[in-house]
C-alpha cells in the first residue's frame, strides 16, 4: 500500500472462511487506499454481494468495470446483483459474463496444444527461453 504499511490480510483471510461481512470493511479500506485495483474491487465486490449488499456490489463492480470492461469476475459479481436487486438488465449482464468467462474446459484446451505443438507446449512453462 501506499502509505508504507504492510497490507491488511484479514480480508482475505476472513473471506477465505466465508466471513463476508466482516471482510467488506477492510476490502473497502484497501480500495480507497488503492483505488485503481481491479481486483480489489473484484474482491470488495464479491464480499459484497456474498453478504447480501447487493447495491454496494453492483456499484463496486460497475466502476470498476469502467477500467476492465471484460473482467469475468467483475461480469459476474455484476450480474448476480442484478438478479438479487430485480433489475431488467440481468439477462444481459449474465450473458456478458457468460461470453468473457474462461473456458470450462480451458485446463484440457491447453494441455493438448501442448501435445500438438511444441511452440505452445514451451508457452506453458512459466520459465522458457525463446531460440
Amino acid at each position: 500500500m501506499k502509505s508504507g504499511k504492510p497490507p491488511d490480510w484479514s480480508a482475505r483471510a476472513l473471506a477465505k472462511v466465508w466471513r463476508w461481512e466482516q471482510a467488506v470493511p477492510h476490502l473497502e479500506r484497501a480500495l480507497s487506499a488503492s483505488p485503481g485495483s481491479p481486483e480489489l474491487a473484484a474482491e470488495l465486490a464479491t464480499a459484497c454481494g456474498s453478504a447480501g449488499m447487493h447495491r454496494r456490489a453492483l456499484e463496486v463492480s460497475a466502476a470498476a468495470l469502467a477500467l476492465r470492461p471484460r473482467d469475468a469476475a467483475l461480469l459476474r459479481t455484476q450480474a448476480l446483483a442484478l438478479q438479487a436487486l430485480e433489475d431488467l438488465r440481468a439477462d444481459a449482464a449474465l450473458e456478458a459474463y457468460v461470453v468473457h468467462r474462461k473456458p470450462d474446459d480451458q485446463p484440457h484446451l491447453a494441455s493438448a496444444c501442448g501435445e500438438r505443438d511444441p511452440a505452445c507446449a514451451r508457452e506453458r512453462v512459466p520459465v522458457h527461453v525463446h531460440e
